[in-house]
């Protein structure tokens, strides 16, 4: 509402901004809310977010070694912008290298020394 009526009712802008913040922060808890069922264990999307969270870190070490260093077709998007197909494109390479991440991660952890001083997995005792 203060975004639809700003100019009836004179707002600062961080006002404006921090209860947009607020609002946008309840649309997206009420999401998982009533949508938590499809994040559970029971469900095959919720497994796989389960196990990318635990393998997070493994991600965030990993990634900077698979993501292209020449990215031309960038500029594609610039000279001729076609919003659904560069989020298409931008989704399709994103998994692409968390797979390869998570398949890289698997790989180091069958090594107890490599998991332990990279990701921090406790030695099997």
């Amino acid at each position: 509402m203060i975004n639809a009526y700003k100019d009836v009712i004179p707002v600062h802008r961080e006002i404006k901004a921090f209860f947009l913040t607020i609002a946008g922060l309840v649309i997206l808890f009420s999401f998982f809310y009533k949508q938590q069922d499809l994040f559970s264990k029971k469900n095959r999307l919720g497994c796989t977010m389960q196990y990318m969270g635990r393998r997070t870190l493994d991600v965030y070490l990993i990634h900077h070694f698979l993501l292209p260093r020449n990215l031309t077709i960038v500029t594609v998007f610039k000279d001729h912008p076609m919003p659904v197909l560069e989020f298409a494109a931008s989704s399709a390479l994103a998994i692409l290298i968390i797979a390869l991440c998570l398949l890289v991660s698997n790989v180091i952890r069958l090594s107890p020394f490599l998991a332990h001083w990279l990701f921090g997995v406790k030695k099997a005792s």
